[in-house]
């Protein structure tokens, strides 16, 4: 219960990129709560300052939220799982921003946030030799 209070807090308090995290970690402590107070976040017309990789820009908050192009994570399923179901194993990818987005009400954030996975530029097939590391 004090991760879900702690969130709480920072939803209630926090500014609106620390209310963003909040949102991804009420979507596991408190799922009830989440979708009581998602929709005023998913609906917003503000924008929040991102980073990805060393690129900073302003991002519409409702596609942090409710992407149009969100995955959708079933109950318990995890990103790699639903990359695996959606493109099968030994398949070859595109970008991720070409193939699908994160967004808080999909899961994909959190869960990101929670295990950070990144997709391989191609996914090992039981025949590839296994990785070395170099030292």
């Amino acid at each position: 219960m004090r991760a879900t209070e702690a969130f709480k807090v920072l939803l209630e308090r926090g500014r609106l990129a620390g209310q963003l995290y909040a949102l991804a970690g009420l979507f596991f402590t408190d799922r009830t709560y989440f979708d009581s107070v998602i929709e005023q976040y998913a609906e917003s017309r503000r924008r929040v300052t991102t980073f990805f990789g060393c690129i900073m820009s302003e991002t519409p908050v409702v596609e942090i939220v409710r992407h149009p192009n969100g995955i959708r994570l079933a109950q318990g399923q995890t990103l790699a799982e639903w990359y695996e179901q959606h493109y099968g194993e030994g398949w070859e990818r595109l970008e991720p921003a070409e193939v699908f987005e994160l967004d808080i009400v999909g899961g994909g954030w959190p869960h990101n946030l929670l295990a950070p996975w990144t997709p391989p530029i191609r996914a090992r097939r039981s025949s590839d030799p296994e990785p070395v590391a170099l030292n």
